[in-house]
């Protein structure tokens, strides 16, 4: 009735973040946002349009530098939000409320965490946010929007310190159980099996040219 185009809206609010793109604010508002909106049951993908192609360039970025020789810098991925550290159970890192209502002593709560833990496992949380509740739910939405500032901080400085690999190739499986995903997406869990076949070729060549 009031002829308000939500999408155009917030693309016009968020349009400073690419310039801001992937500095430690950058990040941090490109989640902060989607959570927020998710808590006042708007879903996050509104903001696609604003935060996608940060996340796109972002990646093109670090492939182009590891390919060149130069190591990968860009944080604000979608290899990170999605893939990597900050969806497990969905946006918001929401499994542990699942397991939470699957463990309450109310009867409604539990019903609602059996509906929605194979979901969750999956990092949808729809079902979460919406069912829950968390939206609109002040109980619930307070650490919910909490966790959109303290988890992306934590993540941020992890990667940029080299705690972590940033991952610098394509990946888009998000829906893989969470766990798995933090490993493929920068090469982790391949890490040790590929330096001890990396050792065995360079043995395999010394000897080659020594010979």
């Amino acid at each position: 009735r009031l002829h308000i185009n939500l999408f155009n809206v917030l693309a016009n609010l968020l349009s400073p973040l690419l310039t801001l793109g992937q500095s430690y604010i950058g990040f941090l508002l490109s989640y902060f946002i989607m959570i927020f909106l998710f808590a006042f049951g708007v879903n996050a993908w509104a903001v696609a349009a604003v935060v996608v192609p940060i996340w796109n360039m972002g990646i093109q970025a670090n492939i182009d530098a590891v390919a060149a020789g130069g190591a990968a810098t860009a944080i604000n991925t979608t290899e990170v939000i999605f893939n990597g550290w900050l969806n497990i159970g969905g946006l918001g890192c929401t499994l542990p409320l699942v397991i939470f209502a699957l463990l309450s002593k109310s009867k409604r709560l539990k019903q609602v965490g059996r509906a929605v833990a194979v979901p969750a496992i999956f990092n949808i949380n729809e079902p979460t946010i919406y069912g829950l509740p968390i939206a609109w739910n002040p109980l619930l939405m307070i650490p919910f929007i909490l966790n959109a500032i303290v988890a992306p901080t934590i993540v941020y400085f992890a990667l940029s310190t080299g705690l972590c690999p940033i991952p610098s190739q394509l990946y888009q499986m998000s829906f893989l159980p969470t766990g798995l995903n933090a490993y493929f997406v920068c090469n982790s869990f391949y890490f040790p099996f590929w330096k001890a076949y990396e050792k065995q070729e360079l043995d395999a060549e010394q000897k080659e040219a020594a010979a």
